[in-house]
């Protein structure tokens, strides 16, 4: 069995920053990488919102910025996105798994730990760990409950 990093991502915006510190992590550490993508829930505010906003360029016949705010980004379009991670591990010769999950954040890393006894280490990308993604007591209580370290990343720090 392979001992492995858990990289916990969202495929949004700025995820490559927090991949590229797991990579070299991984590589220093001479560890396999795990990515596991946890698709992000909408609230439901933000989803009034920019059903709203939507509505606002389809009557302006703007319909292809209105389609660009309603719905999630289909797993397709993410195929670039994969292929990025996956030449970058081929690049440094590291072997890379990637999961997903619709879980919370912190369900999600627990199934995932308790299914998979080979992760060492538990690292949070940025895009989890920004904006409210994950509240402070849930950050708390998956440290106090969790048999792994866990490291959080910020833009250009790395918190433990």
């Amino acid at each position: 069995m392979s001992r492995q990093i858990l990289f916990i991502t969202f495929l949004t915006k700025g995820y490559q920053s927090g991949f590229l510190y797991s990579t070299e992590l991984a590589r220093c550490m001479e560890k396999d990488i795990t990515v596991l993508i946890v698709r992000q829930k909408e609230k439901i505010a933000e989803k009034i919102e920019n059903i709203m906003t939507a509505v606002t360029f389809a009557e302006a016949d703007e319909h292809d910025t209105a389609c660009m705010f309603v719905g999630d980004k289909p797993d397709h379009e993410y195929v670039a996105e994969i292929a990025y991670l996956k030449d970058k591990c081929r690049e440094l010769n590291i072997n890379l798994s990637i999961f997903y999950s619709e879980l919370d954040i912190v369900s999600a890393i627990r199934r995932f730990v308790k299914q998979n006894h080979g992760v060492d280490l538990i690292l949070l990308g940025t895009t989890v760990t920004e904006n409210g993604h994950i509240r402070a007591k849930e950050l708390k209580r998956l440290v106090r409950t969790s048999a792994r370290p866990i490291v959080t990343i910020g833009n250009d720090a790395c918190v433990a």
